[in-house]
């Protein structure tokens, strides 16, 4: 696939997820890989309105268009740990962020199953801990989950990062852990019945 297709994703993927409210202003950034490196959004922009996209190298170098967002680290570490996925999505939507500030979630196993769809798209969400925004130690734990096959995390105090295939299946699956986190919480206080481990043992991605 072309740079030029891969941009034009990526600012079509900028559209959806504001036009939804999960970027509220300049918050987030999306990437996707491409030969040499990876395309990213720029700093301070808002992803509803992306018109250039810096080229970010596999060495960590910005080498064209505008200045990167601050988590080149965090894009990067998925990109440098994987050869599966090819696109990131990294969010401060607004359950997700909530979810990731609660002060008892399982680290390992974030969300509770209470609906069959996210483990089906990933498994078990695990949990980053706080750093500062654009620190190297994001990208040190993503990479430490990425090892272990994650591919959904809700960063603490932070919001979410996800990662796809391609553009379509992380904003896709950024949409799901947007949603369970929301029922979740909905459903923090309530008799929920929630899917066994055998259940979702059968859920689980290949």
């Amino acid at each position: 696939m072309s740079e030029k297709t891969i941009t034009a994703e990526l600012i079509s993927a900028g559209k959806v997820l504001s036009a939804a409210g999960l970027s509220p202003g300049t918050t987030g950034n999306i990437s996707a890989r491409v030969a040499g490196g990876f395309l990213v959004s720029p700093s301070g922009s808002s992803l509803g309105d992306l018109q250039e996209l810096a080229f970010v190298s596999n060495t960590g170098e910005h080498v064209g268009g505008p200045t990167p967002t601050k988590e080149v680290p965090m894009h990067r570490a998925i990109y440098d740990n994987t050869a599966t996925y090819n696109a990131v999505v990294h969010l401060h939507s607004t359950y997700a962020t909530i979810y990731s500030s609660l002060a008892d979630i399982d680290p390992d196993d974030a969300i509770p199953a209470i609906t069959p769809y996210l483990t089906m798209k990933a498994g078990h969400v695990g949990v980053i801990p706080y750093f500062r925004p654009g620190s190297p130690e994001i990208g040190a734990a993503l990479a430490q989950g990425i090892k272990q096959g994650r591919s959904a995390f809700l960063m603490s105090n932070h919001g979410l990062v996800v990662a796809g295939e391609n553009m379509d299946a992380a904003v896709a699956l950024a949409f799901e852990l947007e949603e369970s986190a929301k029922i979740a919480l909905l459903g923090r206080d309530l008799n929920l019945r929630i899917l066994t481990p055998v259940q979702r043992q059968e859920l689980m991605p290949k």
